[in-house]
């Protein structure tokens, strides 16, 4: 555990706030969490090409916002997967 945690930690100091790639707010979702490398997979809707954006995203922040009546969200932050593997 110590030596993930340790690699853990130094990808995410390499994290800067002004690169954010991508923000967005998805229903809650509890296996969300920072580190996390997800997939974006977005599609023309005319011929099914991929579009500009779709790729692996790596998770820098989340906060999850758990409401009454049953309807919560998730929003993250997320970089460029590269990020987390030490490149640029």
């Amino acid at each position: 555990v110590e030596t993930h945690l340790l690699l853990r930690q130094a990808r995410m100091s390499l994290l800067e706030r002004d690169k954010i790639a991508l923000r967005l707010v998805v229903p809650w979702n509890p296996l969300l969490h920072a580190g996390k490398v997800i997939s974006l997979d977005l599609r023309n809707k005319y011929d099914g090409t991929p579009m500009y954006g779709h790729g692996d995203y790596l998770i820098s922040s989340l906060t999850h916002t758990v409401r009454l009546g049953g309807f919560s969200t998730t929003s993250m932050d997320c970089v460029t997967k590269n990020v987390g593997m030490g490149q640029t």
